[in-house]
């Protein structure tokens, strides 16, 4: 028992430990001067141009857009539309926002899950992640040449939500494997009692007896 209480304080300490560690790099990447900031998402967007594909299908991407908001007349939001193929540093700003919070959606549901339960790890990786989200909108405030904007609150949060639902997804695969298996080794467990039960033999019935 002491065995088995020690494995799950190490893992959950290991694992607070890593939600921490993750935090503190969404911290560190939103501490960053605008000028900083505009560097590294320079350097991604070469690094990715590099790939033929990715330029093919954000063209491809690209001209899909423009024909379905042309149809709805919609043509006056292409340029917020952030996966536009001409607007490169939009696109990995807002999909870092929201891949970065649907990471640490995951972790925090994987840890708090192994703590709790899943609906306790529910609640607090969604208020706690929601609130984190809004606090690093707000230190941004305070960084030069950076701002705290709604719309980027509203894309960490659902970032969060996303690796939430995807963590909701496992647990309902996970637990209706085990449901069918279980349901599975009862009746093979009922089926292999009736064949070993023993058979008693009547012996015939006489007015003798």
């Amino acid at each position: 028992m002491k065995r088995e209480h020690l494995k799950k304080g190490l893992f959950l300490l290991i694992g607070l430990r890593t939600i921490y560690c993750f935090m503190k790099l969404i911290y560190s990447l939103s501490d960053q001067t605008g000028r900083e900031s505009g560097s590294l998402s320079n350097s991604l967007y070469l690094f990715l141009s590099q790939f033929e594909f990715l330029n093919n299908f954000l063209r491809q991407w690209d001209q899909f857009v423009i024909k379905v908001l042309y149809k709805l007349n919609l043509e006056e939001l292409y340029p917020f539309i952030f996966s536009t193929y001409s607007n490169w540093s939009f696109i990995i700003r807002k999909w870092a926002h929201f891949g970065i919070y649907m990471i640490l959606g995951i972790l925090s549901m994987g840890v708090f899950t192994y703590a709790f339960n899943f609906y306790k790890a529910f609640l607090i990786t969604f208020y706690c992640g929601s609130f984190f989200a809004f606090t690093d909108e707000i230190h941004q405030l305070f960084v030069e040449g950076r701002t705290g904007q709604i719309n980027d609150f509203e894309i960490d949060v659902l970032g969060l939500v996303t690796g939430m639902t995807f963590c909701l997804f496992i647990f309902v695969i996970v637990n209706l494997i085990q449901f069918i298996n279980k349901h599975l080794s009862n009746n093979n467990s009922k089926q292999q009692y009736s064949k070993e039960k023993p058979i008693i033999e009547r012996t015939p019935f006489t007015l003798d007896d």
